[in-house]
């Protein structure tokens, strides 16, 4: 892989939820080739990490700062483990150490205490820098729906996407977990690529309510429907998706969702870089993940009041 000197990690990181399926010795595929890491897949499980050069952190990322092997390709097999604070992997005859290993997790949440007004001019400015940047990928055009119901005319697919993530938020008022399964499964692996859109949508959902809704009864709603989103996850969509989920569940996520949902729910956090930053991560993940946030925003201020109290959605059917 060619990159410069300045983009590499200054020390090793590996992500919490990397650590703890890295406890023991394993043996490991190659899932995924990028332009910046390598996927592997851990065992029999869905669980996979990310092995990256570059300084961007997450929960299943492992950032080294020796470069990766180019000749690695998919389906590429060998052993790696964790022991304290020592990373290794074998291929062949060759041992690789990698040691001082920090490990990398979020950070804290702040409360959520923007006002709705504050909440709604935050997220009509990250939609517009976001959708100026990444156009019609994804599910951008949905974000300004968020702010502005109707204000752009949807085609067919992704009207009904708008529908069932409408569906869920209602679901997720009424603490209705078999309802809420029910029309996750129309999102789950919608889309295109590694992380699919509708699974990037679900992480930012998911992420933003175990942050910031400690405490409340969508923290208990949470670990109802969590087995059974993950086993939706591992069926339908691919390992990544199904890994990254975990992680939303138990509050880890990418940096940049963690600073994109501090950003638009935190008062003292201004919303500055944070939607190009999201805007420069695959070609629609940023955008996808972010309508997950903004919906959990709403769906934060309209539990808090125990009824919907913008739109006129009909209950759980």
């Amino acid at each position: 892989m060619d990159m410069s000197a300045a983009t590499f990690v200054k020390q090793n990181q590996l992500g919490v939820i990397a650590k703890q399926w890295l406890q023991k010795e394993q043996s490991v595929t190659v899932f995924g080739v990028t332009s910046g890491g390598i996927f592997v897949h851990l065992g029999p499980s869905y669980q996979t990490i990310y092995l990256t050069n570059y300084p961007d952190y997450g929960p299943i990322n492992v950032n080294l700062t020796q470069v990766l092997p180019q000749q690695w390709q998919t389906g590429k097999k060998f052993q790696l483990y964790f022991d304290q604070c020592t990373l290794a992997y074998q291929d062949g005859s060759n041992h690789h150490f990698f040691s001082e290993l920090g490990i990398w997790k979020n950070q804290p949440a702040r409360p959520f205490n923007v006002s709705e007004e504050e909440f709604m001019s935050r997220i009509k400015k990250a939609s517009q820098q976001l959708f100026l940047i990444k156009g019609d990928h994804g599910f951008t055009r949905l974000l300004s729906q968020v702010y502005a119901p109707d204000s752009v005319a949807l085609e067919p697919g992704l009207a009904q996407v708008w529908e069932n993530i409408q569906q869920l938020r209602t679901c997720l008022v009424g603490y209705d977990a078999s309802a809420f399964l029910r029309y996750a499964k129309h999102l789950i692996s919608y889309g295109r690529g590694l992380t699919p859109s509708g699974d990037d949508f679900l992480c930012g959902l998911i992420y933003c309510l175990r942050r910031k809704a400690a405490g409340t009864p969508f923290a208990g709603f949470l670990n109802e429907v969590k087995p059974g989103v993950l086993s939706l996850a591992a069926q339908l969509t691919t390992s990544i998706s199904t890994s990254l989920l975990d992680g939303c569940f138990v509050g880890e996520a990418h940096s940049r969702i963690e600073a994109m949902t501090e950003a638009l729910t935190a008062v003292e956090v201004p919303l500055s870089n944070q939607a190009l930053r999201m805007a420069g991560w695959g070609s629609s993940s940023g955008a996808d993940t972010t309508l997950g946030i903004m919906i959990a925003g709403q769906v934060l201020f309209d539990g808090s009041g125990g009824r919907m109290r913008r739109g006129s959605h009909k209950g759980c059917p």
